[in-house]
């Protein structure tokens, strides 16, 4: 209705929003309400058609002019060359509103025939010459609106194209069409469930929504592939648990490898840096990604496709069969086991010198906030002990090297905690304090201390050994050490990475 809205009162507007989210859907919806309410004359055009996007910009001003004088019932023998199309185009919709009549062009897919276009490359100049023509027809005549959809707000959003001004920059309005809701999803789920002898009771649905974000089509084919697998042996009706899905929800994604790089696939190819973004997240480069989404437009499209969200400064998957797709293609790319991407060889030395001076540095930081802040200590007065025995840390290759590794961590920022807890006559100040005050933190020096207790320990108790195995397992991937290659380093990585990222959490939240 408020696009509906719009187009009465001769506005510009645009839906964006990742593949199969319903935007097509979208505009056939609002034509048809266009056209039953007699408010203009629609025109649509699906711009990843050849015969439109190979054409010239004055080629499709020619075949849009054409639709309208079908509609109007004139004929308009007109030049459309290169220097005269901008005028006949002009006349058209003259014509239109001597009638009084409206015309409303919908232009659905407009990367194909914009200045990111990869299929035909003239549109990275012709989009300027076709969009000024828009423009100036509809300042002069005021009869004439546009509904444009896309993955991508860049064609409304970038100021200068090839140094000359947008014609579209400041002049379109746009929302994003995202997932269905959690309500949105249920009443799928149920709706269609009904129909395949499915119950999913209100945990299972709760976990179908949280893995596929609420994307209509990713949504709908898990489901329907979770009634392909249990028709084979099971007696329906039947009733879907939580733990069900859990169980099944493996072989599904398996199944919907090709939708998930579908819904990707123009973000993909139109705009390389967002999908560079997603791929730093995707695996697990949370440093990297989050430097680079410091005050960047690219997180933001991310965070409105909803594949992304940002909670307490936090970057959390709103679409985690997405992520850990885009995840697992890297990782197959460059051939590595797990889908956190590890430092190359050469190249550890240098880093692990550069994490270290890192990890220092904004502990220091985060210890001067806290004291701006009259905020709860972490390592008491005096910081964190040994910051020079820290510096010295090597990179490492066998358990021997990770043992003394574990150990001087746990010296300086776990121990150091216990210490100063001790002085002030709180033993439970890690469990307490630090875990109230600056969780983030505290997640990854738990990690460091449970690890270090493995290794110095022949037993664990059986808390203790369920939170190791559950470290293990997410640094893993799932897989056993003997699985990984170069298992210690991994390790390694895993806390360092943890340790600055968790730390500029903390310092997010407090500055």
């Amino acid at each position: 209705m408020e696009y509906l809205d719009a187009i009465k009162r001769k506005e510009n507007k645009a839906i964006f929003g990742l593949r199969k989210t319903g935007k097509t859907s979208f505009l056939f919806k609002l034509k048809r309400l266009i056209e039953s309410e007699e408010i203009a004359i629609p025109i649509y055009l699906d711009c990843k058609q050849p015969d439109i996007r190979k054409s010239r910009w004055f080629e499709l001003l020619e075949e849009i002019s054409t639709q309208i004088a079908k509609s109007l019932a004139i004929k308009h023998k007109r030049d459309y060359s290169d220097r005269k199309a901008s005028k006949a185009f002009y006349e058209i919709i003259e014509k239109a509103r001597n009638r009084d009549i409206k015309i409303c062009l919908m232009l659905d897919e407009i990367e194909f025939v914009s200045f990111v276009a990869k299929l035909d490359t003239h549109w990275h100049q012709d989009f300027v010459e076709f969009w000024q023509t828009m423009w100036s027809c509809q300042s002069q005549l005021k009869n004439f609106s546009f509904i444009i959809s896309g993955v991508n707000p860049s064609v409304v959003e970038t100021d200068t194209v090839n140094g000359v001004q947008n014609p579209l920059f400041g002049i379109v309005s746009h929302k994003y069409l995202t997932g269905f809701s959690d309500d949105e999803t249920r009443t799928m789920i149920k709706s269609l469930g009904k129909r395949m002898g499915l119950k999913f009771n209100y945990e299972s649905i709760s976990d179908i929504y949280a893995w596929y974000g609420g994307h209509p089509l990713l949504t709908r084919l898990a489901c329907s592939w979770l009634n392909t697998i249990l028709s084979i042996n099971t007696e329906k009706p039947v009733e879907i648990s939580s733990k069900i899905f859990s169980n099944l929800k493996e072989r599904c994604d398996g199944e919907l490898v090709f939708y998930c790089g579908h819904v990707v696939s123009e973000l993909k190819e139109f705009y390389s840096d967002e999908y560079y973004m997603l791929e730093l997240f995707s695996s697990g480069q949370m440093k990297d990604f989050k430097d680079l989404a410091e005050g960047d437009i690219y997180i933001r499209h991310l965070t409105n496709y909803g594949i992304i969200s940002k909670i307490d400064g936090k970057y959390l998957s709103s679409m985690p069969v997405v992520t850990r797709y885009v995840g697992l293609e890297l990782a197959r790319n460059d051939k590595r086991q797990l889908v956190y991407k590890i430092i190359p060889k050469n190249d550890r030395i240098a880093w692990l010198k550069r994490r270290l001076e890192e990890i220092i540095t904004d502990i220091r930081v985060l210890e001067r906030i806290i004291d701006k802040n009259d905020g709860m200590k972490i390592f008491g007065y005096s910081s964190f002990p040994e910051a020079d025995r820290f510096l010295s840390i090597i990179v490492v290759e066998t358990i021997d090297q990770f043992v003394s590794f574990i150990n001087i961590c746990n010296r300086c920022f776990v121990e150091s905690v216990d210490c100063y807890g001790k002085s002030i006559g709180n033993i439970k100040y890690f469990w307490d304090v630090v875990k109230l005050n600056y969780p983030d933190l505290f997640n990854i020096l738990h990690k460091i201390r449970i690890y270090r207790n493995e290794c110095d320990h022949l037993e664990l108790n059986g808390n203790v050994n369920d939170k190791y195995v559950e470290f293990l397992t997410d640094d893993l991937e799932g897989r056993s050490p003997a699985q990984v290659s170069e298992v210690y380093f991994v390790l390694q990585q895993r806390i360092l990475d943890g340790l600055i990222y968790n730390t500029q959490l903390e310092i997010g939240k407090i500055s």
